[in-house]
């Protein structure tokens, strides 16, 4: 009887190897496009692009209503996302966002000083004029906190 149940101990050891050998070489997944089909045919720029816009949105949407304070909240996160931002696929627009990291990096140096809300809320009024400029879809209107 000890003898069986050691017996049923390795076999279900070995089923259990078995598994995850055909499960690791099978894959888990459906087998179906990674995506979906309409996402894949919208070009990289433009999904790129409303990513940018969507973040300089909201960074606009927190400096029109904190002023500096929403500045200063902001701008580190979008500075950062921004590093790099050439190497991206920006078709026609690669002068719209040369101007935009410009800005940001001014905007940047002005907080460091001693601005005025009047002065980031301009700032805040450019940038969105920018932003409407790249590609892609983003919320023109984002609600912030």
């Amino acid at each position: 009887m000890e003898n069986c149940v050691r017996c049923l101990g390795g076999v279900t050891r070995l089923l259990g190897v078995l598994f995850l050998i055909c499960l690791s070489a099978w894959g888990c997944g459906s087998g179906g496009p990674p995506a979906r089909e309409d996402v894949l045919k919208i070009p990289a720029e433009e999904h790129y692009g409303g990513a940018i816009k969507g973040m300089l949105y909201v960074l606009c949407a927190k400096m029109e209503k904190r002023g500096i304070k929403g500045a200063k909240e902001g701008l580190p996160e979008v500075l950062e996302n921004m590093q790099g931002y050439e190497k991206q696929s920006l078709g026609s627009h690669s002068d719209t966002y040369r101007q935009i990291d410009q800005k940001l990096k001014d905007l940047d140096t002005l907080l460091k000083g001693s601005p005025t809300d009047a002065v980031v809320k301009q700032t805040a009024e450019e940038l969105r004029g920018l932003a409407s400029k790249l590609p892609g879809k983003a919320d023109e209107s984002p609600k912030v906190d």
